[in-house]
């Protein structure tokens, strides 16, 4: 009997974040709407605005890391590979999610040798991340050159970075039709 009541917990407690993944305002129901308008700057204190970057004809990759989270550290040379390839179509956004200033995190990259080859912007009062609903890191967002959302995904692993570039592809007219 203690069995089935540790079982029926949890499963309540898996459907408990089952349902909070998929609950609108809580990330789920991103994939297929328009992305909230936001505005940031860089390291270098560059103004960042979304309608821009769409309005150019670019699609936005965000990628929401931080100094401490090691799966954000390793996803980096992917982010940088596709940066790289898709510079032309869109633009990769690094948003920092240590709730520090720019002349920190800064100084924190160099002493760390981060290898950070896109736009940075430090968040240091959570308004991209509460914006965009993160709830761990890394967090990946593909908005594709008409502003909808086509891919959403918080984690990394290996071979994450063949799904990111199919929706990024797809995201900018160069791949099959992906939302997430």
């Amino acid at each position: 009997m203690r069995n089935v009541k540790i079982a029926v917990f949890l499963l309540a407690a898996l459907l408990s974040v089952s349902a909070y993944a998929d609950s609108p305002g809580k990330g789920g129901t991103f994939v297929g709407k328009p992305s909230p308008d936001f505005e940031a700057a860089d390291l270098s204190g560059a103004k960042i605005a979304s309608s821009v970057i769409l309005k150019s004809g670019k699609a936005i990759l965000l990628n929401f890391w931080g100094l401490r989270c090691s799966a954000c550290i390793m996803e980096m040379p992917h982010i940088n590979a596709l940066k790289n390839r898709y510079a032309d179509r869109v633009q990769v956004l690094g948003i920092n999610v240590d709730g520090i200033g720019g002349g920190i995190l800064s100084a924190q990259i160099a002493k760390m040798k981060i290898d950070i080859r896109y736009s940075v912007v430090p968040d240091p009062e959570f308004k991209l991340v509460d914006m965009f609903k993160m709830a761990a890191a890394p967090l990946t967002i593909i908005i594709d050159t008409g502003g909808v959302v086509r891919y959403r995904h918080e984690g990394y692993e290996e071979g994450d970075e063949v799904r990111i570039e199919e929706a990024l592809k797809s995201a900018i007219g160069l791949g099959k039709a992906s939302l997430n």
